[in-house]
């Protein structure tokens, strides 16, 4: 998909895949702090910021999770789950060394679409500092299951608020994308918008026969603007390492507290 208009904003959103191999390097403390600061900006429906974050680097913790996770899908009665749980080298975090839990709270209708703008953004942090990141879904069925209070206790997760997805976090073995590799198909743009756009009937119509279609609307130079205020957002820091429950010889580094 060819554009014109490019920038590091543009780049990294075309070249962030999903990596399921990581080396054994741990990512760095201030790029875990960046990539949180990138979540707790995005967009929430009336500023509502319905997230929580916990951070998670004991590995004992994590594979105990892991182990729990797979058991549940080789009994889950769904042919994919099961058949990926039967996998030797299926792991659900991908031996990641750390991941971040995504908690929605419970009692606010938009929690899973602002958590998944939040995912998003670090996703795409992430990939602007060089670390490689998978989204992992079959932690839910760990927080479904009765098993699931256990760990919502274990990792300290405020009352209210509802586990609902994981990002793994590390340096890929062999990040996709590369020149060995082949990049995913994308649909088409005007396979998934209304009226066929940009030529259909709600679309822009190139002005004379031959010229290419005008896609983006050109916004006004920067300097041209009035400066926006930024919206208030509640700040986040890593709690001092502690002896995890789980494992006293090892730390977890989470959850991420959220000051008020």
């Amino acid at each position: 998909m060819e554009n014109s208009l490019e920038n590091m904003v543009l780049g990294t959103i075309r070249t962030r895949r999903s990596v399921r191999a990581y080396s054994p390097e741990k990512v760095e403390e201030e790029k875990i702090q960046a990539i949180l600061e990138a979540a707790v900006f995005a967009p929430s429906a009336r500023n509502g910021q319905p997230w929580f974050f916990t951070v998670i680097e004991n590995e004992g913790l994590l594979e105990e999770m892991n182990e729990a996770t797979k058991s549940i899908m080789l009994s889950s009665g769904d042919e994919f789950l099961e058949s990926r749980a039967r996998r030797e080298d299926f792991h659900v975090f991908h031996h990641a060394k750390t991941v971040i839990l995504v908690s929605g709270k419970e009692d606010h209708p938009s929690a899973p679409v602002d958590c998944a703008a939040a995912t998003e953004n670090m996703l795409l942090a992430a990939k602007s500092l060089g670390v490689a990141s998978c989204w992992i879904g079959f932690v839910e069925l760990l927080f479904s299951s009765p098993k699931g209070e256990v760990y919502r206790k274990l990792l300290q997760i405020p009352e209210g608020y509802r586990p609902l997805w994981a990002v793994a976090l590390g340096y890929a073995l062999d990040y996709p994308g590369g020149s060995s590799s082949k990049e995913p198909e994308r649909r088409r743009l005007d396979t998934v918008t209304s009226g066929g756009y940009p030529h259909g009937e709600w679309g822009r119509k190139s002005e004379s026969p031959g010229s290419p279609p005008a896609l983006l609307t050109v916004c006004p130079p920067l300097q041209s603007m009035s400066p926006v205020r930024p919206q208030s957002r509640r700040p986040s820091r890593l709690l001092p390492p502690k002896h995890c429950p789980a494992n006293p010889q090892r730390f977890c580094s989470g959850p991420v507290e959220l000051l008020r």
